[in-house]
């Protein structure tokens, strides 16, 4: 039996930039370069060494970035790891970045979906 691929819907980048182009007065290409830059700064705070562990980034109109503290696990600690108990090994602490939607948003979404079944 052939298996088949699951369809994933998404939207790629060049699909945003030209929906950003179409709905602006920017062509695709500054679109992009806008989107690259942001993701430079995004990576060049998270490679630094002198950016603050409460900094958090605004994405406008969506929600910020921020950095979230994953706690370490100790030498023979236990978890559970897709219902199943792992011993862990030692692991440092670290830090993470993370993105929260506005309130504003989540709420239109839930409005939109309160009548979606499970």
């Amino acid at each position: 039996m052939a298996r088949t691929k699951k369809y994933i819907p998404k939207i790629l980048s060049r699909e945003i930039y030209k929906y950003i182009s179409n709905n602006t007065g920017l062509t695709t290409k500054q679109v992009k370069q806008c989107f690259e830059a942001y993701g430079d700064m995004i990576i060049g705070l998270v490679e630094s060494n002198y950016t603050p562990d409460d900094l958090t980034v605004l994405l406008p109109k969506l929600g910020t970035f921020y950095f979230h503290k994953r706690k370490g696990r100790k030498d023979g600690s236990t978890y559970y790891f897709y219902g199943k108990e792992v011993t862990a090994k030692n692991e440092m602490s670290y830090y993470r970045l993370k993105f929260k939607t506005f309130h504003q948003v989540n709420a239109i979404l839930k409005e939109k979906t309160k009548h979606h079944e499970e």
